[in-house]
């Protein structure tokens, strides 16, 4: 067999694993979340990192250890105004489970250890996406480890050396488990640091397919022909508030770390600031450059910071208009706001129906 042959045989080996068997969500898998997993966890299964179950200590040296156990649950949230969804959520044991999963944040060298306990009630893995682990910890079922099953435990180890934003999330039926909100981030804090801020935060931008009755059933089609009404930063659409910059102070220097885990292109725009772009997937931009619209596509984590110097009330949304709406209608969606101290949060959806009004005047009738 040539060399072509066996690059042929090595990639659809590949594409096989990464799809875990099936591509599409059976009628078993949809039910799931009605049905939630509240039996005891099956005797516990903890996946060993070589032949012997031995760590690695070498490997590990003296770095400072930091640890983590993730767990997963059903949980419902509201997206907007009266849209509840069900949603497959990422959480640390002990504490709430949310959309996105909750936020780790680690230094440059830290060695990671973080425990993956399923109880939920189908299979499910990690991947750190962006942070390069080692094979054993990559977290593609049928290609770095099998799938973990209710009950088990896999453990995932690492030393945190690719600094910046990441992400933590699914890597088992991905188009499916993905889309049902099994994502997080993982940043990596690096020991000198190029740009300060006053204010840290980031923003998941995402999309959802809700039905009528108000059950969402995510299937992979809404991912292939992009079927989505709703489109979310950190689940939440406007006019619901959560995610707003409030009681911003003149001066104030403030990083935004943009994270695009849905399957559409998005393109951020922030009214009223210019914008510099520092990094590119944790990467740090050799020559930063200033721009005030952000094309971002799926997978990318780009973190930018502006300075807040020009007072008042401004809208940041999805310049992809389509995504600033809730099932259709406009203003929704994509759409938060940056308000400055001395102002009322309660003024911005007040300024964007002035807005509409005056630039998308109702037609008289004829």
């Amino acid at each position: 067999m040539g060399k072509g042959a066996h690059r042929l045989v090595l990639l659809l080996f590949l594409l096989l694993a990464v799809t875990a068997g099936r591509s599409y969500a059976t009628d078993t898998e949809k039910s799931f979340y009605i049905k939630p997993y509240d039996g005891p966890a099956k005797s516990i299964k903890v996946a060993k990192m070589d032949k012997d179950g031995k760590w690695d200590t070498d490997y590990r040296g003296k770095r400072p250890l930091k640890e983590f156990t993730i767990v997963v649950k059903d949980v419902e949230i509201e997206i907007a105004p009266g849209v509840k969804v069900t949603t497959w959520a990422f959480g640390l044991e002990g504490e709430e489970a949310t959309v996105p999963g909750p936020e780790i944040r680690v230094n440059e060298g830290d060695f990671v250890r973080v425990y993956f306990k399923n109880t939920h009630n189908i299979p499910h893995t990690i991947h750190f996406h962006g942070l390069n682990a080692p094979f054993h910890s990559d977290g593609v079922p049928g290609v770095s480890q099998k799938e973990v099953n209710p009950g088990e435990v896999f453990v995932y180890e690492f030393v945190a050396r690719r600094t910046g934003t990441h992400v933590y999330h699914c890597h088992y039926q991905t188009i499916m488990h993905l889309e049902m909100g099994m994502y997080g981030a993982f940043i990596v804090e690096p020991k000198e640091k190029r740009y300060e801020a006053d204010r840290d935060v980031v923003w998941f931008l995402d999309e959802w397919s809700v039905i009528k009755d108000g059950k969402w059933y995510d299937l992979p089609l809404s991912g292939v022909n992009g079927k989505y009404n709703y489109f979310t930063i950190n689940s939440v659409a406007w006019p619901k508030l959560d995610v707003a910059l409030t009681g911003v102070k003149v001066g104030e220097r403030i990083r935004i770390r943009l994270i695009n885990m849905g399957y559409k292109l998005h393109s951020m725009h922030i009214h009223g600031h210019k914008i510099l772009v520092t990094h590119y997937d944790g990467y740090p931009v050799q020559d930063p450059y200033f721009i005030d619209t952000l094309p971002i596509a799926p997978g990318q984590r780009i973190d930018f910071i502006f300075e807040a110097d020009n007072p008042g009330i401004f809208p940041a949304h999805c310049h992809v208009v389509p995504h600033v709406s809730n099932n259709g209608v406009y203003p929704g969606g994509m759409l938060t706001g940056i308000v400055y101290e001395g102002f009322r949060p309660g003024e911005l959806p007040e300024k964007v129906d002035e807005y509409r009004k005056r630039h998308f005047p109702i037609p008289p009738s004829r």
